[in-house]
């Protein structure tokens, strides 16, 4: 293992003579040899054999150290189970797989670089030369990932028991996934006269790239241009509806953006929630060399991490008469952008429909719009919903005269239609509503969408001075009793009768230019109500005393309107029969106690009514059964 040389020689007085031992390094292991130097002329009693001097060496072979754990220490180490959900949960910008071998970078951004550094670490004590490269998958060019996958170093000396990092940078182009082979190559050195297997580290570089998902959850109206719309309703001047918009982070990286309300008129108005609030985020001010802040800081943002949503407030105020536009712009990296469309309208009457039930539905809609122009939604459709046969069904509105000095006279025009509407006519003073009842009832099933009746109004001037003037409808009528031919036997005075007079419409005057008519749209779905049991006789256990026993069944309905229902007890009690009483049924005997029978009985029996005085009904009780006295 050792060489010495020269191995012998004369060194003169005060020289020194230089002496090389070469170590040839055999197999792995530790060496040691003895040596003696002999000097002539020397006491012989020191050392009789020389004087010994020792030579130890070890032998290594340079190793790369393979423990993942050593590798990717940067870095979380997961199994492939539930990897979907690994990526999204993961912090940082990666991770490394452990069944398929794998490092996957997350969370990258399209255009936009990751850095993994991987650690290569030296197991023996003598420096080692490494070769790293990244290749492309088997089957494929390299050039699809000469651009996207960088390795720095590609080559790298270790010293020993130490350790380098490789660092890689991916820098995706598009939205898909890109893979690479990454090896770390161990060089055996030239001189060596012992033979060593090449030592390689290998394992799988992927990557995705993403792009910005925010997606708009609030409003579902969608535009023929695909566009999200905050669809308003047609407002008086001075009014105000808001709307909500809920941005939602659906993709895997987090999402900067900043939200933009573009309006001309100066109509629309955007306010944040909470939700948004939670998500805003001021950058901290740059500084330049000289320490002082710059002058044009990054503007403040709104950071949306995955499933995040922010909420937003949009109001619509008019203050013109006409249609109105507008648009929220939210941009987002990588020239993409989201635009929401505002869409409203004012108008100015005196006569206006309120407290409508269905107002906002058409606001809160869900859909594509197949239109190019984007009107506002019209508050004027009522909707009964489901009605069943023969069934009464109404609804209430408001008519409000909103004139400070004109009188206005409306009227419902009823042609064909189903509806009836009390008051079908009236006057409206200055300032004053006046509520509208619509009823509904059909003896067959129909379905009515949409029924379109027109109310005509006019302003009117009364023929009568103002305080003798009323507020008139045609639900409005006189009572009074009135004398009658009719005299009972032994009456000093005739009979009464109740006379019930409609109030006459107070005389005007109908302002022609002024007639114009206002439009209301009702709606309608009336069937008669099905239902399906799936049993129809329940039988019970035998069940001791004290003791409960349940039996369930399924009754569902199987029409287009609501099934009402409840059930009624229909049991007849059999209790022991004397010889002189009959068995009798407790359903008739409710039906003729009903105030309907009884009635009934007193009409055709009047010479049987016994009219007791309360002490007379009291003395009887304990002997007479009870009996249903009638006062009228």
């Amino acid at each position: 293992m050792f060489t010495v040389s020269p191995c012998s020689g004369s060194v003169s007085p005060w020289g020194q003579r230089k002496i090389t031992v070469d170590c040839n390094a055999g197999a792995e292991g530790k060496g040691e040899e003895q040596l003696y130097i002999d000097i002539s002329n020397r006491d012989p009693k020191d050392n009789p054999l020389g004087i010994p001097f020792t030579l130890t060496a070890e032998s290594c072979i340079p190793a790369l150290v393979e423990d993942v754990t050593s590798i990717f220490e940067q870095y979380p180490i997961h199994s492939n189970v539930n990897l979907r959900q690994t990526l999204q949960s993961v912090q940082g910008n990666g991770v490394f797989i452990r069944d398929d071998n794998k490092f996957i970078f997350t969370k990258v951004q399209v255009g936009q670089q990751a850095t993994a550094r991987f650690k290569n670490s030296n197991g023996s004590s003598v420096p080692c030369d490494v070769v790293l490269s990244i290749k492309a998958m088997p089957g494929e060019p390299h050039s699809l990932i000469s651009n996207i996958f960088k390795l720095d170093p590609v080559e790298m000396r270790i010293p020993g028991l130490s350790h380098a990092f490789a660092t890689v940078t991916f820098t995706p182009e598009q939205k898909e996934d890109y893979q690479c082979t990454f090896t770390a190559s161990l060089v055996s050195p030239k001189s060596s006269s012992v033979k060593t297997k090449p030592q390689q580290l290998t394992f799988t570089v992927s990557g995705e790239g993403h792009v910005p998902q925010v997606t708009v959850e609030c409003p579902g109206l969608r535009s023929k241009r695909g566009n999200a719309v905050l669809r308003f309703r047609r407002l008086l001047l001075g009014d105000s509806q808001t709307l909500p918009l809920v941005l939602r982070n659906d993709g895997i990286i987090p999402t900067k953006f900043t939200v933009h309300i573009m309006d001309d008129k100066g109509v629309f108005f955007l306010k944040s929630t909470q939700s948004a609030l939670r998500a805003f985020h001021t950058a901290d001010k740059e500084e330049d060399s000289t320490g002082k802040a710059k002058k044009h800081p990054q503007k403040p943002y709104l950071l949306l991490e995955h499933g995040q949503s922010a909420e937003f407030d949009v109001f619509f105020k008019p203050t013109l008469t006409q249609r109105l536009e507008g648009k929220i712009r939210v941009p987002l990296s990588g020239n993409n952008e989201i635009n929401i469309e505002l869409v409203g309208e004012g108008y100015d009457d005196d006569f206006t429909l309120d407290n409508l039930a269905e107002d906002n539905q058409g606001s809160n809609a869900e859909g594509n719009l197949e239109d190019d122009i984007i009107t506002a939604v019209r508050a004027n459709h009522i909707e009964f919903g489901d009605c069943a046969v023969r069934e009464l069904c109404d609804k209430t509105f408001t008519v409000t005269n909103r004139s400070k000095e004109e009188v206005m006279r409306f009227e419902w025009l009823l042609a064909d239609t189903p509806f009836q509407f009390s008051p079908k006519v009236g006057h409206l003073q200055p300032g004053c509503a006046k509520d509208i009842r619509v009823t509904l009832k059909s003896k067959v099933p129909v379905t009515i969408r949409r029924h379109s009746v027109n109310c005509k109004v006019a302003k009117i001037k009364y023929q009568l001075p103002r305080e003798e003037v009323y507020n008139w409808d045609d639900g409005m009528y006189t009572e009074k009793w009135e004398d009658t031919t009719e005299r009972l036997p032994g009456a000093r005075w005739p009979s009464k009768r109740r006379v019930v007079k409609a109030v006459l419409e107070p005389p005007h005057t109908v302002l022609e230019k002024s007639i114009h008519e206002v439009e209301l749209v009702l709606s309608a779905q009336i069937d008669y109500a099905k239902y399906k049991l799936d049993t129809v006789e329940v039988q019970l256990k035998q069940t001791e005393f004290f003791q409960t026993e349940i039996s369930t069944f399924q009754m569902s309905s199987t029409g287009n309107v609501a099934l009402k229902y409840c059930w009624q007890e229909n049991l007849e009690e059999k209790k022991p029969s004397k010889s002189s009483e009959k068995p009798f049924s407790s359903i008739l005997m409710g039906y003729f106690l009903s105030s309907d029978a009884v009635d009934h009985w007193f009409r055709h029996h009047p010479s049987r009514v016994h009219w007791a005085s309360p002490l007379e009904s009291t003395r009887s009780q304990s002997t007479q059964p009870p009996s249903r006295h009638r006062s009228r």
